[in-house]
């Protein structure tokens, strides 16, 4: 586990420098919010999350990793709101988006 944390700890560093030179690439703040919800630090993931939505409204992968996140979090009603956003503003991924919203229902 520690070897793991490690290289997600130095991806997410390697993330945050590729932000300082293109602060607007939307993939990047997807993976950085990945990198932080595999250490747990959900308030980074999240922030990043909600970071790449403003910035692409349209990825889904990013609405994806945040209801990810708020089911961990058993915030499920939450996480049922970003699923529907998701759904409603995005043409691709919509499929990812209904199951996860589909799963985190099976909890409430």
């Amino acid at each position: 586990r520690a070897s793991t944390d490690l290289q997600f700890k130095e991806a997410i560093d390697e993330y945050t420098e590729s932000l300082k030179r293109n602060p607007k690439d939307h993939k990047v703040l997807s993976n950085r919010a990945g990198a932080y919800a595999k250490l747990m630090s959900w308030n980074e993931a999240i922030r990043d999350c909600d970071n790449c939505i403003k910035l692409e409204p349209t990825f889904a992968k990013a609405y994806l990793r945040k209801g990810k996140i708020q089911f961990a979090l058993k915030e499920f009603q939450k996480a049922i709101a970003t699923y529907d956003i998701g759904i409603e503003k995005c043409s691709s991924g919509v499929q990812e988006l209904e199951r996860g919203k589909r799963e985190t229902m099976l909890h409430c």
